[in-house]
């Protein structure tokens, strides 16, 4: 039951960043990240950027408080150096020459990641496609303002079905788990950004 359970909430999750027309992807604005030789000290202006825009559509109504990226994505800003030292560090004693933290008691699906200079919160998310650009290898990573980000659920969802008859070909019992859900990012125009572009390639370690 358990699988089932993650296997639903993956799936919604997926719905809410892939889905065309109404998803993150499809929704947000595009900053564009053009580099051959990407950095973490290129990267960041463009979040910055796209913080930027988030508050200038909202007009006050809310401000940006979420990066939401790719794991790999992540890990390659944690894998960069200032200076020799560690870009991305551990939640504890602040450094002058740090970037950011990373919460050492979470991991995937299990909260917040860690938090950028700025103080966005980072949010990890292995459902953001890979595949994307013309070379078919870039991610994105979005801005939202948490405040704009709206899901609505059944209070007792997900349910699950246990049908009691076996299966023909193979004597098993067939379990369904469906709920109903809505959701939307788009009460304000450009209220969710995005950092896009060549900069955005597969990371390199």
């Amino acid at each position: 039951m358990q699988d089932l359970f993650r296997r639903y909430a993956t799936t919604l999750d997926s719905t809410l960043v892939t889905q065309s027309v109404t998803g993150l992807q499809a929704l947000a604005t595009l900053v564009t990240f053009t580099s051959g030789s990407p950095t973490a000290a290129l990267l960041y202006p463009k979040i910055l950027g796209a913080a930027s825009g988030v508050e200038a559509a909202l007009l006050a109504q809310a401000t940006p408080t979420h990066a939401i990226m790719h794991s790999r994505r992540w890990y390659w800003l944690a894998s960069q150096l200032g200076s020799t030292w560690p870009l991305i560090n551990a939640l504890g004693p602040q450094y002058p020459y740090q970037g950011g933290v990373v919460d050492p008691s979470s991991s995937y699906s299990k909260g917040i990641r860690g938090q950028l200079p700025i103080g966005l919160d980072v949010v990890v998310d292995n459902n953001i496609a890979t595949n994307l650009g013309v070379g078919t290898n870039q991610d994105q990573v979005y801005v939202v303002p948490r405040d704009e980000c709206h899901l609505w659920e059944d209070p007792n969802a997900p349910v699950y079905i246990r049908a009691e008859q076996p299966k023909a070909a193979n004597l098993g019992v067939l379990l369904v788990l469906y709920g109903y859900f809505a959701y939307t990012f788009r009460r304000y125009a450009n209220a969710i950004q995005a950092v896009d572009g060549t900069g955005m390639t597969t990371p390199a370690f």
